[in-house]
């Protein structure tokens, strides 16, 4: 039995996501390891690959679609999972002046500073706490968890359709 489109657009999603949750996991590590606050030099690009990283296979991709949250994500993850991705699309990516926040008010708020006889301009960037990332990593864990159980049913279902030496391909999403 050969795999359909979507089964193939599926397994190559869940490839995706497993390694992005492990580049996550990675940045994560040196984020904490590195920073040892959110004001540290090196935080703004770790923190936004992090985001990055763990939101891209939700998001859309043209080739292939994106996984569900709904359909992936525990419900007992919810809150850390919308937060990561509130945080990539509301303050580190998509800056736009409409993407509001709770409160109210845009979250990159556009800042007019005169110092002496200079005029600066800046954004304001919110930023998480350190801990957020460790409880980042946590979950990213587990999400890698879930994607390995779904990879592993695939497995079963085209078993005869896996690798067995070097040099064999698995699936061509065409």
């Amino acid at each position: 039995m050969n795999p359909t489109k979507e089964e193939r657009q599926q397994w190559w999603l869940l490839c995706y996501a497993f390694t992005s949750m492990g580049k996550a996991i990675e940045t994560c590590d040196v984020l904490i390891r590195q920073c040892g606050d959110n004001s540290h030099e090196l935080f703004p690009a770790l923190s936004l690959a992090i985001h990055v990283y763990y939101t891209r296979p939700f998001k859309r991709n043209r080739g292939v679609g994106s996984l569900k949250a709904d359909e992936l994500v525990p419900a007992s993850s919810l809150g850390i999972h919308q937060w990561l991705e509130h945080f990539r699309d509301g303050i580190l990516v998509h800056n736009d002046a409409e993407h509001k926040q709770e409160a109210g008010h845009p979250m990159n708020n556009v800042v007019y500073s005169v110092v002496g006889d200079r005029t600066i301009f800046s954004t304001s960037c919110p930023r998480a706490l350190i801990d957020n990332y460790r409880a980042a990593k946590v979950h990213c864990a587990a999400m890698r968890e879930v994607f390995s159980v779904e990879l592993m049913k695939f497995h079963e279902s085209f078993s005869a359709l896996m690798p067995s030496s070097d040099g064999d391909f698995l699936l061509d999403l065409d």
